[in-house]
């Protein structure tokens, strides 16, 4: 890993290639990161992009970030909560708190318990 993150590597500069300036755009300005995350092209820019947010956050002592609901389909799920799980790690050392959205509906709580529980419990993950 190098020691900045938010620089892009080679998987970055990869990505970037093969998707076209308006998708880049959007990722960069946080709108569809977690579906970006399940696209084998998109997914290493989506991860470092989330990554330079919280590290910013960080930077700044901010004590909480708000991310995206979890997604109702099981596959861009298990790879939101394979990135929470080391999001959460990391973010555990520096004091940020990690809140998902989560709507108030019976699905919307059993997809976030479900995350929760395949991210191990972490402390600082909460909706």
């Amino acid at each position: 890993e190098s020691g900045g993150r938010g620089t892009a590597d080679a998987n970055g500069d990869s990505a970037m290639s093969e998707v076209d300036g308006s998708t880049v755009e959007c990722l960069r300005s946080g709108s569809g990161l977690v579906s970006a995350l399940e696209k084998e092209p998109l997914q290493p820019l989506a991860v470092q992009q989330i990554k330079f947010m919280l590290d910013w956050a960080s930077h700044m002592n901010i004590p909480a970030a708000i991310l995206p609901a979890v997604p109702l389909d099981p596959a861009k799920a298990s790879a939101y909560a394979r990135l929470l799980a080391s999001l959460a790690l990391d973010c555990s050392a520096s004091n940020v708190q990690l809140w998902v959205r989560v709507a108030a509906t019976p699905d919307a709580l059993a997809a976030y318990e479900l995350l929760h529980r395949r991210c191990d419990h972490p402390a600082n993950l909460g909706c």
